[in-house]
């Protein structure tokens, strides 16, 4: 018998190259069958919002001929925002019969940052065939978001100020003492960089005699300012409804005076302290308790937005003076300024009421424009990031509340950028 065809092939066949193992370019078990992962190929975050989550199921199927242990599945080289969670509690190794399809767990990203279209992370499942056996699963995405900042100068809220004045003839000295005053006070607010209007009302309707209806940075001539001040109170009211302060301020601010066609139109701005400044040389007279003048006006406040009043009057009879009843009441509660009649230089401290209300105003607490992804918070004392622990967000009123250790001074910038709360449909 002939051999040499077999000597033949055997020499050649030590030659050879070994055969590859029958495993596809995925990572799967070969041409005889594969371990396949569903959904079949790379799956595609694509575009998710920062903010919002997007999951997705992987099921594993035997298409082999034999039954496959799965030893381990493991998410590498993933995003912080990417998870992967496990479908049941069964510890690896899971055994998987010919055709089995198995819930391997849940893929979930959740950006909290923005992120390029990248390869977000891989899923890899470790199999005992072959000898060890690898399917990889990438997962693409991007996360796309537009980090937004509200910036103030801690203190320097925009104001809203009323004058609420007892215009009678014995108060006419007083009232000339304020008028020349009007002008050094509004420069003091414009110099501090405060968006202010100021109102001055005489009449118990709350409207005033001007054709403008307020004062405010525009008015950057004292004497303009004291000229429209003068025509803002120059109608004196009736003996009856001369001493109502309380209630001359309440109607200047109702929404008939303040809606279209009032005549303080547009006066109270939501995002704005409001100062109401009493004068009168008697008690106050408005029907009522005080008191329930100052919670109205402070139930219709936006948070941190305050209403403050203040009183320039006798606090006690002294002279020809009456106690300035019903102011002191809503000064002391709303703890704001008193420039005392009794003070025969009482015209020098009324600088120090504009003085009072820059420093009155909050420098803790700062709202924001929208509601904010409250992960994606970042505060900023003059472009110093405060540490996480020194401010803590309030969702019910959408503020940013600084601890009492680190509240700025006066003027110095606070920022507070975020990521608006996405809506996740």
């Amino acid at each position: 018998m002939r051999t040499w065809p077999v000597l033949t092939c055997l020499v050649l066949c030590a030659c050879l190259p070994r055969p590859p193992d029958l495993v596809d370019d995925s990572g799967g078990i070969g041409a005889a069958g594969q371990l396949v992962l569903e959904p079949a190929g790379d799956q595609d975050f694509d575009q998710v919002a920062v903010g919002c989550e997007a999951t997705y199921d992987v099921y594993a199927r035997n298409e082999t001929d034999d039954s496959v242990e799965i030893q381990q599945v493991d998410l590498i080289d993933g995003v912080p925002d990417l998870s992967f969670v496990k479908g049941d509690a069964v510890p690896f190794p899971w055994l998987l019969a010919q055709d089995e399809r198995r819930l391997l767990g849940s893929l979930s990203f959740l950006p909290l940052q923005t992120i390029a279209t990248t390869t977000l992370g891989t899923l890899r499942v470790l199999t005992d065939e072959p000898d060890p056996g690898l399917v990889d699963l990438k997962v693409p995405g991007s996360a796309l978001g537009s980090r937004e900042s509200d910036t103030w100068d801690a203190g320097l809220y925009a104001m809203d100020i009323v004058v609420t004045v007892a215009r009678t003839g014995s108060t006419d000295d007083e009232l000339s003492y304020l008028s020349e005053k009007i002008g050094p006070l509004v420069a003091a607010l414009d110099n501090a960089g405060v968006d202010f209007r100021l109102l001055g009302v005489t009449e118990v309707d709350g409207c005033h005699s001007a054709g403008e209806i307020w004062i405010d940075n525009s008015h950057n001539s004292g004497s303009d300012a004291q000229t429209l001040f003068d025509a803002m109170v120059a109608n004196t009211p009736s003996v009856l409804s001369a001493q109502k302060g309380l209630l001359r301020a309440e109607n200047a601010l109702s929404a008939a005076n303040i809606d279209a066609g009032g005549c303080n139109e547009g006066f109270r701005r939501d995002e704005a302290m409001l100062h109401i400044v009493g004068s009168s040389d008697e008690a106050d007279t408005s029907e009522g308790s005080p008191l329930d003048y100052f919670q109205a006006q402070k139930a219709a406040m936006t948070a941190p937005f305050e209403v403050v009043y203040h009183g320039i009057g006798a606090e006690r009879k002294c002279g020809n003076l009456e106690t300035y009843h019903g102011f002191l009441e809503v000064v002391d509660a709303s703890v704001g300024g008193w420039v005392s009649l009794c003070d025969s230089d009482w015209w020098d401290d009324l600088s120090g009421l504009v003085t009072g209300m820059v420093d009155r105003a909050d420098r803790s607490t700062y709202r924001l424009s929208r509601p904010p992804l409250v992960s994606s918070i970042s505060v900023e004392l003059d472009l110093d990031v405060l540490d996480a622990g020194d401010w803590s967000y309030d969702a019910a009123s959408n503020t940013v509340e600084l601890d009492e250790s680190v509240v700025p001074m006066v003027g110095t910038s606070v920022t507070v950028a975020y990521f608006p709360a996405p809506d996740c449909e």
